[in-house]
C-alpha cells in the first residue's frame, strides 16, 4: 500500500474515531494491530484485525470469512473475545475487537511453566464456560488450542479466532479438514467424516493436558500418520504430579472413539470440574484460609440484548476479490466493550 492509500485510509478510519496503533501480529491474510475508538465521549483501546481481501482464497473469502465474521459478531460472554464493530473499505476488512493485553496461554506457558492443578481447574472452567455459551448458540470452534485462549488483565481466559468456526446444523456431521493436527481428533487426521462438538471437546482434552504437563500429549513430528497412531493407541503419559480425578478427566475427554468419548455436558457434570474439588485443590496448594481461595468461575451465560446490525454484516460484508466497495461500517455491541 502507498503511503498516498494509507493515508487515505486513516483519513476514513479517523473520521468513523478509529485511529490504528502498532502491528501486534501478521497472518497469512493480514495483520491485528493496536486500535483506539473515540467517540468524543470516551477513548477505548481495541485489537483490529485486519483482512485483505486481495490476498485470499476466493473459497476463504466465500467460506470460512463469512462464517468468522458471523460468528465473532455475534458471541456474548465474559470467556469469548467480544467485537467492538467491522468495517469495510475496498478490499480491506477491519475487524474491531476487545483489546486483551496478556497474551495468549501459549506464551504464557512459554514463560512461566505449566500450571499448579488448582489454576490449571481455574483456566479450564472459563475454558469450558466459553465453549458451553458457543455450543449453546449452535456453533462450534473448530480450532481450539491454547494458542487461540487470550488471557485479559486480571488473568482470565477468553476465547479468540473464529476462522474455522461454522453453525451446528441439523446434520452433525463435519467432513472439513481445518484446525492444528496436535489438536485435532484422530477422526480428522484420518479424514473421515466427525461429530465437530465432540471435536471441540477432545480439543479441550489436549488443552487441559498441556495446561497441566506444559507439553502435548501427542506428538508426531510433522507426520500425520504417526500422529492418529498415537492417538489412537492412546500414547501419552502424565508426568507431573496430579490427582486421579484429573487424569480419569482427561482419558474420557481423549477417548478416540466417538460413542466412548465424553461430551461437553459430561465433562462438565466430571466430579473433577466441581467447586467442591476446586477448593480441595486450592486447599492443596496452601490456601487453607477460605477467603483468600480466588472465585470459582460460574457456568451462567449472561442475556444482553443483541445489536440489530448484527445480521447485517455476513451479507453486507461478504467481499468478492478484485472489486472495490464503498466504506461501510456496522456496530455490533450495543455496550462499550469491557476492557
Amino acid at each position: 500500500m502507498s503511503g498516498e492509500e494509507r493515508g487515505s485510509r486513516d483519513e476514513t478510519l479517523g473520521k468513523l474515531g478509529y485511529t490504528l496503533g502498532e502491528t501486534l501480529g501478521r497472518g497469512a491474510f493480514g495483520l491485528v494491530r493496536v486500535a483506539w475508538y473515540d467517540n468524543g465521549r470516551n477513548r477505548v483501546k481495541l485489537a483490529c484485525k485486519i483482512t485483505d481481501a486481495d490476498r485470499c482464497s476466493e473459497r476463504f473469502m466465500r467460506k470460512f470469512f463469512p462464517r468468522e465474521l458471523e460468528c465473532c459478531c455475534y458471541m456474548r460472554h465474559p470467556n469469548v473475545v467480544r467485537t467492538h464493530s467491522v468495517l469495510r473499505r475496498r478490499n480491506e476488512i477491519f475487524v474491531f475487537m476487545q483489546f486483551v493485553p496478556n497474551g495468549n496461554c501459549l506464551a504464557y506457558l512459554a514463560k512461566n511453566g505449566k500450571l499448579s492443578e488448582y489454576k490449571a481447574h481455574y483456566w479450564f472452567r472459563q475454558v469450558i464456560s466459553g465453549l458451553q455459551y458457543m455450543h449453546d448458540k449452535r456453533w462450534v470452534h473448530r480450532d481450539m488450542k491454547v494458542d487461540n485462549i487470550l488471557l485479559t488483565k486480571s488473568w482470565n481466559c477468553k476465547l479468540a479466532d473464529f476462522g474455522f468456526a461454522r453453525t451446528l446444523e441439523s446434520e452433525t456431521q463435519s467432513e472439513t479438514y481445518c484446525g492444528s493436527p496436535a489438536y485435532s481428533h484422530p477422526r480428522i487426521l484420518a479424514r473421515k467424516p466427525y461429530d465437530p462438538a465432540l471435536a471441540d471437546v477432545w480439543s479441550c482434552g489436549v488443552i487441559l493436558f498441556v495446561f497441566l504437563e506444559g507439553s502435548l500429549p501427542f506428538r508426531g513430528r510433522g507426520n500425520a500418520r504417526v500422529l492418529h497412531r498415537k492417538m489412537m493407541n492412546r500414547d501419552y503419559e502424565h508426568k507431573a504430579d496430579v490427582t486421579d480425578s484429573v487424569k480419569d478427566l482427561i482419558s474420557k475427554l481423549l477417548q478416540p472413539v466417538h460413542e466412548k468419548q465424553l461430551d461437553l455436558n459430561g465433562c462438565i457434570r466430571h466430579p473433577w470440574m466441581s467447586s467442591e474439588n476446586y477448593r480441595s485443590l486450592c486447599k492443596r496448594e496452601g490456601f487453607h484460609d477460605s477467603d483468600a481461595i480466588p472465585p470459582m468461575p460460574r457456568f451462567d451465560v449472561p442475556r444482553l440484548k443483541e445489536s440489530r446490525d448484527v445480521a447485517k454484516v455476513a451479507s453486507n460484508l461478504r467481499p468478492s476479490t478484485g472489486s472495490a466497495h464503498p466504506t461501510s461500517a456496522y456496530r455490533v455491541s450495543a455496550h462499550p466493550v469491557p476492557q
